[in-house]
């Protein structure tokens, strides 16, 4: 994959676009797999379709949903699938889009996001407090095997994300939820039992209180210490209110990237997730010979505790909270080098690589700002987007309009 260049306010030119239907809000945007596409969805139910290299929508696809498409995703080179608040998950054909090709009931309430498990399963996120595993192939309504399984249940289910071998949940309690060494098989019985609010109830007497300053010994679930769906609570009592309404990984699957909507402030954070599997392993085989297990529960020191949930973050910028009550989505560039976040009616471009080798040389750096354009749209920037292979960038926001941005020949 080519690394995107450097696109700076010295030669960044804007397409700004605004078909002839009126839109409104744009939440999502979506590259199709052959980077020919931009799909763009939000709030009026459409599905809009564009041309990233003359930024124009050629189709549009009105009431695909009977109510706001939160999420699109690409599948392959022809089928994508879109989520909505209607509470149902369709799957579409680039090449025929005025009628979905299947729809997938299951979920009862608002459907938040989608996610590729293989080319055959995917597993969405909804506020029904469910995550559910589906099988693309199957006929629905059914429950045998994988059509339509119920993997993790909590109230508070927020946002969910899949990176490689890894999920990381986002509850509205503020904690994020990081599962490794993902197996849909037994992920609802290693998870059953799990339940992320008393145990970090349980290891912090208040949220800004150290692990370390606990006294005696601890106890956390089996979860925490499987071969496969290994739970670990990612999250730091210390970030502050709120929780994260949007999460994704690097292309490499190293990092996380979230955005976290305070009461009157945002905030965009980046977290180191890749382990070293022989530690891991090492360090959980440790603690299970000399740890005492009762009812699915271990006995464990505050020092156990802090080499199973390590300190993560890695950079806290603070964001604009214009737009309140709906999500921004940051996102990494195909390359991982930079991210991009929404910022007031526009965005900021932050170039992670350099920030990344600055904290080798000290504890605590600032990300790296490359540049802000403050102004790119009428309202609030809600999604932003890089292209998978050309230097493209796009936007989308409250206005219902969408950005390109490129380098000026």
């Amino acid at each position: 994959m080519r690394s995107l260049p450097r696109i700076t306010m010295r030669n960044m030119r804007v397409f700004a676009t605004r078909d002839e239907h009126k839109s409104g809000p744009v939440f999502n945007l979506e590259w199709t797999v052959d980077g020919s596409q931009m799909i763009v969805v939000g709030e009026d139910g459409s599905i809009r379709f564009f041309d990233p290299h003359n930024s124009k929508c050629f189709s549009r696809t009105a009431n695909a949903h009977s109510s706001c498409v939160n999420i699109a995703k690409a599948l392959d080179h022809f089928h994508f699938l879109t989520g909505s608040d209607d509470n149902t998950i369709k799957l579409w054909d680039l090449r025929n889009t005025a009628s979905a090709v299947k729809t997938f009931h299951g979920h009862t309430s608002w459907v938040k996001n989608i996610e590729l498990y293989s080319s055959e399963v995917m597993i969405t996120a909804a506020f029904d407090g469910t995550i559910r595993s589906w099988n693309l192939n199957a006929d629905y309504p059914s429950s045998a095997g994988l059509l339509n399984n119920i993997i993790f249940e909590d109230r508070s289910i927020a946002r969910m994300r899949v990176g490689g071998n890894k999920m990381v949940i986002s509850l509205v309690s503020g904690l994020l939820v990081l599962i490794h060494d993902l197996d849909l098989s037994t992920t609802f019985q290693n998870l059953e039992q799990f339940d992320a609010e008393h145990l970090f109830d349980h290891l912090y007497k208040q949220k800004g209180t150290c692990i370390a300053m606990k006294e005696g010994l601890l106890r956390i679930p089996a979860a925490c210490l499987t071969k496969h769906n290994r739970v670990e609570l990612l999250d730091e009592p210390n970030i502050g209110v709120g929780y994260a309404t949007s999460l994704q990984f690097s292309p490499d699957r190293k990092h996380l990237l979230t955005r976290r909507n305070e009461d009157t402030a945002e905030s965009t954070l980046v977290f180191a997730v890749e382990d070293d599997e022989r530690e891991t392993r090492d360090i959980i085989s440790g603690i299970k010979e000399s740890a005492v297990e009762r009812h699915g529960s271990y006995s464990v020191s505050a020092a156990s505790v802090q080499e199973l949930f390590p300190a993560r973050k890695l950079f806290n910028c603070a964001d604009s909270a214009a737009g309140p009550g709906f999500i921004k989505e940051p996102t990494f560039s195909s390359c991982g080098r930079y991210i991009c976040s929404p910022y007031n009616f526009g965005l900021r471009m932050f170039d992670f690589e350099l920030g990344h080798r600055l904290l080798q040389e000290s504890d605590s750096v600032p990300l790296p700002l490359l540049c802000g354009l403050l102004n790119a749209h009428d309202a609030a920037v809600l999604t932003v987007c890089y292209h998978p292979f050309l230097p493209i960038l796009a936007s989308g926001g409250l206005d219902g309009k969408v950005n390109f941005y490129q380098p000026a020949p």
